[in-house]
């Protein structure tokens, strides 16, 4: 809708909650936005397959990336969301406990001012590219100076050499 548009600096309002019924929701909605430095409020809890897909790709001076208050996802929500945005300082929590095919893939590509990813993930459903390729997949394109949270390892997932992980165990009574 908006991609491309060099000179747009504030997005406008996105009330939608429900993002069922027709997959590929705002996906490269303002890809490439190259001014774009403050990012609407993304208040859905319900996604089909592919939302937000490239919704910020390309948009260099975004600093402060939207909360992602969805938990259930469809495959690859939220892919290659904010990729090359070279100013995004902050990122939003991953909220999602289950994650499946290409959720979160690539999302943080290119994102060389990123510092700190806190991702919520337990679960890794992907049967066709294996959790490897879900996980590692945003693993790998994480700058070599951030730092990831997550309350566990998912089982059989390896970690790239130069992401240095900060893992944040859930204390019992909390």
């Amino acid at each position: 809708m908006f991609e491309g548009c060099t000179s747009l600096v504030t997005a406008p309002v996105l009330p939608a909650t429900d993002l069922t019924g027709g997959d590929q929701c705002y996906t490269a909605m303002f890809k490439g936005c190259t001014s774009l430095k403050d990012a609407p409020t993304l208040p859905a809890t319900i996604l089909d397959s592919w939302c937000y897909m490239e919704m910020f790709a390309g948009c260099t001076s975004l600093e402060t990336a939207p909360a992602l208050p969805a938990t259930t996802l469809a495959e690859d929500c939220y892919h290659r969301m904010f990729e090359g945005c070279t100013s995004l300082q902050k990122a939003p929590v991953l909220p999602a406990p289950t994650i499946t095919e290409q959720v979160y893939g690539g999302m943080f590509d290119g994102c060389t001012s990123l510092n700190y990813v806190k991702c919520l993930v337990i679960n890794i459903v992907d049967t066709s590219h294996g959790e490897d390729a879900t996980t590692d997949c945003w693993l790998r394109m994480l700058p070599p100076q951030a730092y990831l949270s997550r309350p566990v390892k998912p089982t059989g997932v390896s970690r790239p050499k130069q992401v240095r992980l900060s893992m944040a165990y859930p204390q019992a009574g909390r």
